[in-house]
């Protein structure tokens, strides 16, 4: 006998739901809403912001699996004191080799 299929839970349906909202688009500029950043690149962007027109859909592109190349390459980590990151180790002193030179060439 076949067993019945279960009927998706609330939970299940709440998963969804947001997989259909976030999972469809990516920013790929900036966006700024009203005046403040929303998105940067990269982020998710509700799929309902789109169909709205509350963003552009040449801001956006259809999220793919591949990941894309980074608008900035990553630089150095610069770390700033009082910001709740340790100071940088400083970099070793390099002095001249003072040791005398053994007398009498190669040996």
């Amino acid at each position: 006998m076949a067993k019945a299929v279960e009927p998706p839970t609330v939970l299940e349906r709440f998963q969804q739901g947001q997989v259909d909202e976030w999972g469809v688009y990516v920013a790929v500029v900036a966006i700024d809403i009203g005046g403040a950043r929303a998105f940067n690149p990269g982020d998710a962007v509700p799929a309902s912001h789109v169909t709205r027109g509350v963003v552009s859909g040449d801001q956006v592109r259809e999220r793919t699996d591949e990941p894309e190349e980074p608008a900035v390459p990553a630089g150095p980590v610069v770390y700033r004191r009082g910001m709740g990151q340790p100071a940088p180790d400083p970099e070793p002193e390099t002095k001249p080799d003072t040791k005398p030179k053994a007398a009498g060439g190669d040996q």
